[in-house]
């Protein structure tokens, strides 16, 4: 949501088949991309996509969220036309959508040098995009350390969440009692 108040205006095209609410100067399309209809899903998303790219007043930016299936679809149409096409993608695996996809992208965005397996000069690595408050003036050390911890993310092997367990068995040895809540679920080996 805060990329958008860098552009004048801003549509999502999402592989959603659901109703999503969205703010009056945000416009949202669904392809209701279905697994195992790849074929009428594509069809679907480059019949809602395609005029957007075409007649769209220029300048015009494509970001693609983590879908390196649509954004092969996509890309060599963005190259022709001469918009600017950049897709996040921070997952360890190799993909084959992405490395077709990756000669006619921009750039590959992604959140540390392992969330990458493509190396190269359109690789940026940009970090998590969590935002950090400024330094207070008062100490940094923690009042009131919090006892429930939140993880949220993925749950593969590559996030290495034992870190997390291990830091908060540590602290219980030291005598504080933490607890961990882990919200997520083991990415889908399939492509979407």
């Amino acid at each position: 949501m805060r990329l958008k108040s860098f552009f004048k205006s801003t549509t999502v095209v999402t592989a959603a088949s659901y109703e999503i609410e969205a703010p009056s100067d945000l416009e949202i399309i669904s392809t209701n991309w279905k697994e195992g209809q790849r074929i009428r899903s594509a069809l679907r998303f480059m019949q809602k996509t395609l005029p957007i790219l075409v007649f769209t007043k220029r300048p015009l930016v494509v970001f693609s969220h983590m879908t390196e299936v649509q954004s092969l679809l996509i890309a060599p149409i963005c190259r022709l036309l001469g918009i600017r096409h950049f897709l996040w993608y921070a997952h360890a695996s190799n993909s084959i959508w992405l490395n077709l996809a990756s000669p006619f992208l921009t750039g590959v965005l992604t959140s540390t040098p392992g969330s990458c397996p493509l190396k190269g000069k359109k690789i940026h690595v940009i970090g998590q995009g969590v935002p950090v408050p400024a330094k207070s003036q008062e100490s940094n050390q923690i009042k009131i350390p919090p006892i429930r911890w939140y993880h949220v993310s993925r749950i593969d092997a590559s996030k290495r969440i034992e870190i997390i367990g291990d830091s908060i068995r540590e602290f219980r040895e030291q005598g504080l009692i933490f607890s961990l809540d882990k919200n997520g679920k083991k990415s889908s080996s399939r492509t979407k």
